[in-house]
């Protein structure tokens, strides 16, 4: 049962929105798994062909929503053949880009096998040690992903 905390609702596990999104592989552990929406380490997160995904831990307006992040950290904008990341300007020193902690809120275009880190803040917006790790595959240039 998602908790309320300042006034914005919260999962208490690591979910997808799944009128939007969608896991695309590996049946067999989505069979192990009490929630049809729940991120579990293995699966991939299929992305739409275009628009925005809303990543962050208000359960009522993220696409991603993960316990310990800010409300909102970040967007992903996908076109035609393009995703760019598109940082909180509060919150982009939380996030990492294959190891190297982002040092502005700027849009950020992302590769074929970008690891994306995005680490728990604290009530006051510090970095934990506590984070979880999506790996962006493009499809266009890997068939196989």
């Amino acid at each position: 049962f998602p908790v309320t905390i300042g006034g914005s609702l919260e999962a208490n596990y690591a979910l997808i929105n799944t009128k939007y999104l969608s896991f695309v592989n590996n049946v067999e552990a989505m069979n192990d798994v009490k929630h049809q929406d729940e991120i579990q380490e293995g699966l991939s997160i299929q992305l739409p062909a275009r628009g925005k995904i809303r990543i962050g831990s208000d359960l009522v307006n993220t696409d991603i929503t993960i316990p310990g992040l800010p409300p909102h950290i970040a967007d992903i904008q996908i076109q035609k053949r393009t995703a760019n990341l598109i940082p909180d300007s509060e919150f982009f020193n939380a996030i990492a880009l294959n190891g190297s902690q982002l040092k502005h809120p700027r849009e950020v275009p992302l590769r074929h096998n970008y690891v994306l880190t995005l680490y728990v803040v604290d009530q006051e917006g510090n970095k934990q040690e506590k984070y979880y790790r999506f790996v962006y595959y493009n499809r266009f240039l890997d068939p196989q992903a």
